[in-house]
């Protein structure tokens, strides 16, 4: 419970610390190993400017399950996601989006390798943007199989 939200924090902050101080230009040159690293990368998905590196994604969130019997249990989640994208080509225009997802679910354990489970997300986005925000709801119910 408690030691996953606490790693997962921390994973934020320092994803954070990368993004605003580690790796803009200027800073970025000093980390060891980064240039084998990007060469690979841009070897992989084509040149990255400066601005590339600039942009900033957060994800966090809290996930709860709780067993409501030996064999029904009950899910809960909510997470929240930043992105900060720099313009590309060169341009200093910058855009920012943020989102909201809610889940809820049931999962009713048949024996040790069947399950049935049913879930709705709601999830929603905002941008600073002139394209705005949506939202959707997804619905699933399925069967698992563990071995």
């Amino acid at each position: 419970g408690c030691e996953r939200f606490s790693y997962y924090g921390m994973q934020a902050l320092l994803v954070l610390y990368m993004a605003h101080q580690l790796l803009l230009p200027g800073h970025v040159e000093n980390v060891a190993f980064f240039e084998p690293f990007r060469s690979v990368v841009e070897g992989i998905y084509g040149p990255l400017s400066p601005l590339a590196l600039a942009t900033t994604t957060l994800r966090t969130g809290l996930h709860a399950t709780y067993d409501l019997t030996s064999r029904i249990n009950a899910t809960a989640a909510v997470y929240y996601h930043n992105s900060n994208n720099q313009g590309s080509s060169g341009t200093t225009s910058t855009r920012a989006q943020d989102g909201l997802q809610f889940t809820l679910g049931l999962n009713y354990r048949i024996n040790n390798h069947w399950a049935v489970n049913a879930n709705t997300t709601y999830s929603a986005q905002f941008s600073s943007g002139a394209t705005g925000g949506y939202s959707r709801n997804h619905y699933f119910a399925g069967v698992t199989y563990h071995y």
